[in-house]
């Protein structure tokens, strides 16, 4: 007598062996299904989410830009003020004097080249 179980294909004791693969086979093609499942629904979010996170790297990339040319105006005025430091106030004053002396000759070289 044939015992027909979840398959037309089972012959005996060989379709004990044929029905445990086609099981095997049926649980793994219902994996897969629920995989591309999972794929398609996160594809999806993906697709929605992406115009969001466009406008937030645009955003990102903005503020990093922002925060490059702060740091390099800090960076600026610490060069500059590098050596200012004074002790006394006739230091200060010394000091002032050099750097009044400076920009009058850098403002005399400029406008020598100036037409």
């Amino acid at each position: 007598m044939r015992v027909l179980v979840g398959s037309n294909c089972a012959h005996g004791p060989e379709g004990a062996r044929h029905t445990s693969a086609h099981a095997r086979r049926c649980t793994s093609q219902e994996e897969v299904r629920g995989f591309k499942r999972q794929m398609g629904e996160a594809r999806g979010l993906k697709e929605t989410s992406e115009p969001e996170f466009q406008e937030k790297s645009e955003r990102m990339k903005e503020l990093r830009a922002l925060r490059s040319s702060y740091l390099d105006r800090i960076r600026e005025i610490k060069d500059n003020l590098t050596g200012l430091d004074c002790k006394s106030e006739q230091e200060l004053d010394d000091k002032i004097r050099a750097l009044e002396h400076r920009i009058a000759h850098e403002v005399r070289r400029w406008t020598l080249v100036v037409p």
